[in-house]
């Protein structure tokens, strides 16, 4: 099991490959960027700037599947819809009528 030695405080100096190292094989040990972080005394979002920097894809855990719409938020998109079809009733029956 590899260690990575830091020094404690702040304004550390990390290379590419400490941070590389970071993101994967301690992402493995611990479980989760947000473990690493507490870990090795790291802001989460400090790790999380530096995946993007490197490039790194996103580790299982960190990707947020879309939930389901809410009931209300379908019922409000179905009356939305329901006053616009009725709009476009209104206007045709308008346009069949001509205008004066």
């Amino acid at each position: 099991m590899k260690i990575l030695k830091l020094q404690p405080g702040r304004r550390r100096r990390l290379s590419n490959e400490q941070k590389r190292f970071l993101l994967t094989d301690a992402v493995k040990q611990h479980g989760s960027v947000s473990a690493v972080g507490r870990a090795y005394d790291i802001p989460v979002s400090l790790l999380y700037r530096w995946r993007r920097e490197l490039d790194l894809p996103a580790s299982k855990e960190d990707v947020v599947e879309p939930t389901a719409p809410t009931s209300s938020l379908v019922l409000r998109v179905r009356k939305i819809e329901e006053g616009l079809e009725q709009l476009m009733r209104d206007t045709r029956s308008l346009l069949d009528q001509g205008t004066p």
